[in-house]
């Protein structure tokens, strides 16, 4: 059986400490002040996962001239908000990558908000602590936050941003689309065929 656990009152040494001794559980998030332990994804989202990874990774690479670095679901970023966050995928551009330090680069947990990212939510997340997390990537720095629900009937996108003019998080959510033309990143396009 999967679980989730939660653990209030966190901080960055509690969050580095339960990743040394727990290899196993690949998915953390330090999130406002709580600590956010989910073990491996489903059969399904893995799959989903990999499919992505393989179309957001063709994107990256065919753009490696505006990429400053692909973040994979393996890796954790910690955003200006003090939040250590666990994407799916995410993408910062050069412009944000180069203003880090070689020693703030090499980090485990850069100090970047990227640019965008791209969640798929897991069985274990209700779709309400998932948007949550959503407007916490925002809150974040992140220009655009690509949310894929595949447990709602039918599929929802979200594509999450700032309004500077509302100054509040916006969102626009599609049902069951064929792909997601990112409004932030010229030509960033995923395919959502076998995704969904």
């Amino acid at each position: 059986m999967f679980l989730r656990i939660l653990v209030p009152k966190s901080n960055v040494e509690q969050f580095e400490e339960t990743a040394r001794v727990n290899p196993g559980f690949i998915r953390m998030n330090l999130i406002n002040g709580q600590l956010d332990i989910m073990p491996v994804v489903d059969k399904e989202t893995a799959r989903s996962e990999s499919i992505i990874n393989a179309r957001v990774y063709d994107w990256y690479t065919a753009n490696s001239n505006l990429v400053g670095t692909y973040i994979s679901p393996l890796c954790c970023v910690t955003l200006p908000n003090g939040d250590i966050m666990n994407p799916s995928f995410a993408v910062v551009l050069n412009s944000r990558w180069n203003a880090l330090t070689d020693v703030q680069q090499a980090q485990a947990y850069p100090p970047v908000a990227p640019n965008f990212i791209v969640e798929l939510r897991p069985k274990l997340d209700s779709p309400q602590y998932f948007h949550n997390k959503m407007l916490r990537w925002i809150d974040g720095g992140v220009e655009e936050a690509i949310s894929i629900d595949r447990f709602v009937n039918p599929p929802e996108i979200r594509i999450y941003s700032f309004d500077a003019n509302t100054n509040q998080v916006i969102w626009l959510t599609h049902s069951n689309p064929s792909q997601i033309v990112s409004k932030v990143h010229t030509g960033f396009v995923i395919n959502m065929e076998n995704i969904l």
